[in-house]
């Protein structure tokens, strides 16, 4: 495995923009990038781990922590996934206009444009980058 930095840009409909920067583990199999990490949330001392797999046509976001998320991302289409809470499961759907993967020899950059539903309620367009790039390994 690799280890990159993890840079997250989560834009909220509301134009609020939340940065992450983390370390993580990468490693590409059966040409499918894997990519973990934690997040540590802002609100409390509460740890996220995050994996995301993806590929040239989607991404899958799968978040387990307080709140686990399993979601993927295929442009032009709807799919749907989950959101479980302390308080019960959700069903999500998400419908994604733009998934765009670039990579080069020691970076990758993933962008994302979808609409967000949750038990069949439209909740918002929202814009996800993801860019991360290897470190140095002695």
């Amino acid at each position: 495995m690799k280890r990159m930095l993890y840079h997250l840009y989560d834009n909220f409909p509301a134009g609020i923009e939340i940065v992450h920067k983390q370390k993580g583990k990468y490693y590409k199999k059966n040409n499918i990038g894997f990519l973990f990490f934690e997040e540590k949330n802002i609100d409390d001392d509460h740890i996220t781990k995050c994996r995301l797999e993806f590929d040239d046509n989607t991404i899958r976001i799968r978040r387990n922590g307080t709140i686990i998320l399993d979601q993927r991302y295929t442009t032009k289409k709807n799919v749907d996934g989950y959101i479980k809470t302390p308080y019960g499961e959700l069903i999500s759907t998400v419908k994604t206009h733009c998934y765009n993967l670039e990579e080069c020899e020691n970076k990758f950059r993933i962008n994302l444009d979808y609409d967000l539903t949750v038990q069949k309620e439209r909740v918002g367009n929202y814009k996800l980058s993801i860019y991360f790039k290897k470190e140095d390994m002695s």
